[in-house]
């Protein structure tokens, strides 16, 4: 069996160490507004500075700002990056394909001509048994 996995993928170290600090900074104000209204809570002293309705006002004006600043993004990656930047991978070959799931060609051909099909696996991945199942449309 092939022991390749299905999708590969390769980011550089500079986007995987940006994306770790925005992601550590995104859970430390998490967590530092939480136990921040917390510790008001038990304090005994706690005295809402705005009313429910403004609290909820402001969430949704936070999230419509966030929302406006994906669009932003999206339309600059659209004008700027118009083209493909990540290259398709060709289809895969029968005979690769069959050798990957350890069946023949003839099975591969099998399991591909009809619409539903049960397949089981090995715990390695192998297809050990196929059920083709007929629908009523079928018969």
């Amino acid at each position: 069996m092939n022991s390749q996995p299905i999708i590969i993928t390769e980011p550089r170290l500079s986007i995987r160490i940006i994306d770790g600090l925005l992601t550590l900074i995104a859970w430390g104000g998490f967590l530092y507004l939480i136990i921040h209204e917390c510790q008001q809570l038990f304090s005994g002293q706690y005295q809402p500075e705005l009313s429910p309705a403004i609290t909820l006002l402001n969430y949704f004006l936070f999230a419509l700002i966030y929302v406006l600043l994906f669009i932003l993004w999206a339309k600059y990656n659209q004008l700027f990056f118009s083209r493909e930047r990540r290259r398709r991978k060709g289809m895969p070959n029968q005979e690769k394909l069959a050798k990957s799931f350890a069946i023949s060609i003839v099975e591969l051909d099998k399991l591909g001509s009809h619409k539903v099909i049960k397949v089981f696996h090995s715990p390695s991945g192998e297809i050990t048994q196929s059920e083709i199942i007929m629908l009523s449309a079928e018969l």
